[in-house]
């Protein structure tokens, strides 16, 4: 949905292949992420702002505003959306109507992700912590701390039990990831709210991760221009994906599990 790339454009090319454009926003868009339903996008800007799209009008229906500094993040539960700003906060809005529902305070600089899972939302900041909220009162449930640097990155590993997230933390034995500008990705015990395990081996900040199917390998993308795999439940290193020539931006596994390929 967007470039930015410098080589000159080959209009007669690039318009064979374009739908539409969609032009609302009036500075870059950081992230944008669709709907369970599949009938809303939404996108946050260096412009303070947030778009509610239509995916069947392709019109843009609804407006997030409140932030006073440029939205990094967003995401998206059955009812809502939830947002992180350079402005240090995390809002709440109305799916439908893009109403301003909840200001969620706390940490003291930029926020960079922010993702939510049942009632809980989690938030990763430059502040060096993560933090998890409760997505109705705005409460900080826990805060994570251990990372040397800026914290961006998040990752929610259901365990086989519970299989999503849950406000009774202390019987909770989901996994929590993060990744840092410390060169490291660091698990976390939700029901304890203590470091499980830090995985070192990167040389540039971790700028992406994600986790297999079956939720037994972490795949992490670093500023190294690698990408390496780990025994997410031990930390051992599995293997190290090497040929980008530059920073590894975004990572995803396929749905199919081919664990027993590494």
């Amino acid at each position: 949905m967007g470039c930015g790339s410098s080589k000159k454009r080959n209009k007669k090319t690039e318009n064979s292949f374009l739908i539409k454009c969609l032009e609302e926003h009036s500075g870059g868009i950081n992230a944008l992420c669709l709907s369970k339903d599949g009938n809303t996008v939404v996108t946050v800007s260096e412009d303070k702002s947030g778009r509610l799209w239509d995916t069947r009008s392709e019109q843009c229906v609804g407006l997030l505003a409140g932030h006073t500094e440029y939205i990094n993040g967003v995401c998206v539960s059955d009812r809502y959306v939830f947002t992180c700003s350079a402005d240090k906060t995390i809002r709440k809005y109305n799916l439908e109507t893009g109403t301003i529902l909840k200001v969620f305070t706390g940490h003291s600089s930029t926020v960079n992700r922010v993702i939510c899972s049942g009632d809980l939302v989690f938030s990763s900041s430059y502040d060096r912590t993560v933090k998890c909220w409760h997505g109705d009162t705005g409460e900080c449930l826990r805060t994570f701390r251990g990372h040397k640097r800026g914290v961006y990155p998040l990752h929610l590993v259901p365990s086989e039990t519970n299989r999503g997230a849950f406000i009774d933390l202390d019987n909770n034995d989901d996994i929590l990831v993060s990744g840092s500008a410390d060169n490291t990705a660091k698990s976390w015990g939700m029901n304890s709210n203590e470091c499980l395990i830090t995985f070192k081996g990167h040389t540039g900040a971790v700028i992406c991760l994600t986790v297999d199917v079956k939720g037994k390998l972490l795949f992490t993308g670093s500023a190294d221009s690698t990408v390496r795999s780990w025994d997410l439940l031990s930390g051992v290193s599995v293997n190290i994906f090497s040929g980008h020539q530059s920073s590894v931006l975004c990572v995803q596994v396929s749905q199919i599990s081919r664990v027993d390929l590494f």
